[in-house]
């Protein structure tokens, strides 16, 4: 954890590059340290149908969901996740000015008695971390 579900209005393709802003969201949750990378998952879900405010087709949705287990400090989770929603905000500005838009983000706590996983991310990451350690050694 945490996952980050990115649920979007598909019109919204046509006016950013949804990989970039996966690639920006994605860092930007891991940047501060208290979500590690080894457990973030974060995915852009397009709606295909929809109807926002006056079914204007002109208007776009971008809806966030992070889902965390509980057990950070709440003071720092809030800290985050306000850095968090404030770039997001910022990476959509250029959009915001020119087409009505409604973003939105919510922060869940799953339950970790209900959670089941498996995850062999960190060896993996640890590994190549280690492979590419021996290839930029000089021979």
């Amino acid at each position: 954890m945490p996952h980050l579900w990115m649920e979007y209005s598909d019109n919204l393709e046509s006016h950013v590059d949804i990989d970039a802003l996966l690639d920006d969201i994605h860092r930007e949750v891991a940047a501060d340290g208290v979500f590690p990378l080894a457990g973030l998952r974060t995915r852009a879900v397009p709606v295909r149908r929809y109807r926002i405010a006056d079914a204007h087709p002109d208007n776009v949705f971008v809806h966030l969901v992070l889902r965390t287990l509980p057990g950070r400090d709440p003071q720092v989770k809030k800290a985050s996740t306000d850095r968090l929603f404030a770039a997001i905000l910022a990476r959509f500005k250029p959009l915001s000015d020119r087409l009505p838009i409604a973003i939105s983000m919510h922060v869940e706590e799953a339950s970790p008695d209900l959670g089941y996983r498996l995850s062999t991310y960190r060896q993996h990451m640890a590994a190549r971390a280690a492979a590419g350690a021996a290839e930029a050694r000089p021979a």
